[in-house]
């Protein structure tokens, strides 16, 4: 049943077009994930379905009751009064939840993982999984968008498509569709310029035949001026046939390749040590709160290690005391560490991009800007102030002045938040390709998978190392809850023998008082402790 209609849908911000779509349908049930790159208008579009904004051109029509679930800002920190004692990522739960007690049709949720854990975001996945009415989705979380969308819509330079499939399957059209446009538009430049070059030949020939040869009689000439007078005319409709050709050649357009973010990392230094940095009886407290107590570990060369634990737990307390040199920390001969703050906190909005990152570098500015290319800042984009950057492009001018110093251990804190899709495939790779080490915090499921070797958990205010990646490391928490789970089990039937047994004793007549009284003591102990088991 066909729930929402949108038709000839108009947007533009300025003179700058986010999108034309001439005609979008969601029906009840429908899983639908809305893609494209920062700014593109996702939100905007969301906003439009809403109804809260108006299109330019067009018509919304809404057949059932909508539960809208704004993007997380920061308005949402700066005017909270009941919900002050709220962290980012419960308050994304909160307004996720909120949506979903409506019970209504259709639910647009714009980025509902906003700030949370990995927990969290396993939290709001089966809450939208289990949701029964049409959903829209915005979001970042590659794993997410695959679990729960059978639709992908995209914003792409104005333009509007529909792919049926979830995230990994539209990636897979969008190559095949890359692919095929560049083998037409190669097509297309062959024949044309097969078509010109012959033309051209034709045109030549042409002028060659209206020269007479030398030496020649005037009865030959006039022989070979009738005989040439036939040929030019085959030749003008040959060149007439080609030019028409030329003329109704389907013109395909060159393919707007998408700008790669690539990274050549001629500043590190190599090590030679098998540990990049090793950690002694290490102790992390922050106001009154015990974080770590006397924890070990160590981080092997060139690993790719990513460091695990639910909010609040430490992991960016743990990145500062590295960073800083805690008497705890061993550095190996030549380290030079780089941190990467989630507060995207080390750049002078009052300077530009490219005297931010030239600040602490040893490179020249030729070799800055080979850097800042890389991460698409090309030509006199270097020269725009950081405070007129978006999200993302903070991120990647961060990364930027932090990769210009020549760190060989790069200290990650969230390094993917505010990049969409398309930069966060690109992190995948910087990440693989870095020669140093890195210790790195992810909320993103996919980017874990991708990037990590080796895994280091906050549990009990230790560190525990698991050696393997992400999807290692699932398995094994699986086989580790199954093997807990069976132990409770055998727990609770020796607790339940042991209860009989007990309220056999205690309806013994003949009991005497001291034992019937520490009897019950072990009745009320074990009831407690069977109470207070995991379920």
């Amino acid at each position: 049943m066909l729930i929402l209609h949108a038709q000839n849908i108009v947007k533009s911000y300025g003179e700058r077009l986010l999108f034309k779509i001439d005609d979008l349908k969601i029906y009840d049930q429908d899983r639908i994930g809305l893609v494209g790159i920062n700014g593109c208008g996702k939100s905007t579009l969301m906003g439009i379905l809403a109804q809260e904004i108006h299109p330019d051109e067009g018509k919304v029509e809404l057949r059932t009751s909508l539960s809208y679930m704004k993007q997380l800002d920061i308005q949402d920190y700066d005017a909270r009064s009941k919900t002050s004692y709220l962290s980012g990522g419960e308050l994304s739960r909160l307004k996720l939840f909120t949506a979903l007690e409506k019970n209504c049709g259709l639910l647009l949720a714009d980025e509902p993982t906003t700030s949370m854990d990995l927990n969290g975001i396993q939290l709001v996945e089966e809450k939208l999984a289990s949701f029964p009415g049409a959903l829209l989705l915005i979001s970042h979380d590659r794993t997410l968008l695959d679990r729960l969308c059978t639709t992908i819509m995209e914003i792409d330079n104005g333009q509007f498509h529909i792919y049926s499939g979830n995230y990994a399957e539209y990636k897979k059209i969008k190559e095949l569709e890359r692919i095929n446009a560049y083998k037409e538009y190669s097509e297309y430049q062959a024949e044309r310029e097969r078509l010109v070059s012959r033309i051209q030949e034709r045109r030549q020939n042409v002028k060659q035949l209206r020269k007479t040869p030398k030496r020649m009689g005037n009865s030959e000439a006039r022989l070979h001026k009738r005989s040439t007078g036939e040929i030019q005319k085959k030749l003008h409709q040959s060149v007439n046939s080609l030019e028409t050709r030329l003329e109704k050649l389907e013109v395909k357009e060159k393919p707007v390749s998408e700008p790669e973010i690539r990274i050549y990392f001629q500043t590190c230094m190599k090590i030679t040590g098998k540990s990049a940095l090793k950690v002694h009886e290490l102790t992390l407290r922050t106001r009154n709160k015990l974080l770590l107590n006397k924890s070990d570990f160590h981080l092997p060369t060139g690993s790719k290690t990513a460091l695990l634990g639910e909010n609040g737990t430490g992991k960016t307390t743990l990145l500062k005391a590295l960073f800083s040199g805690d008497p705890a920390v061993t550095f190996a001969n030549g380290l030079i560490p780089g941190y990467f703050s989630q507060k995207l906190d080390i750049l002078d909005k009052e300077k530009t991009i490219l005297q931010n990152v030239r600040e602490k570098s040893l490179l020249s500015e030729a070799g800055i800007r080979i850097i800042l290319s890389r991460l698409n800042f090309k030509g006199d984009s270097v020269h725009k102030n950081i405070g007129l950057l978006s999200g993302g492009e903070i991120v990647k001018a961060t990364l930027a002045k932090i990769l210009a110093e020549g760190p060989n251990l790069l200290l990650l804190d969230e390094p993917d938040n505010f990049l969409d899709l398309r930069s966060r495939e690109a992190l995948d790779k910087l990440i693989h390709e870095y020669p140093g080490t890195i210790l790195f915090v992810s909320h993103d499921r996919r980017f874990l998978e991708n990037t990590a070797d080796r895994i280091i958990t906050f549990r009990d205010k230790q560190l525990h190392t698991f050696e393997g990646g992400y999807s290692d490391y699932l398995d094994e928490l699986e086989q580790r809850e199954r093997r807990s789970g069976h132990i409770r089990q055998e727990e609770l039937l020796l607790i339940q023998n042991e209860l009989s047994e007990i309220i056999g004793r205690l309806s013994d007549p003949m009991i005497i008082p001291s034992e019937y009284k520490a009897l019950d003591e072990r009745y009320h102990l074990l009831l407690q402790r069977m109470k207070s088991m995991p379920q």
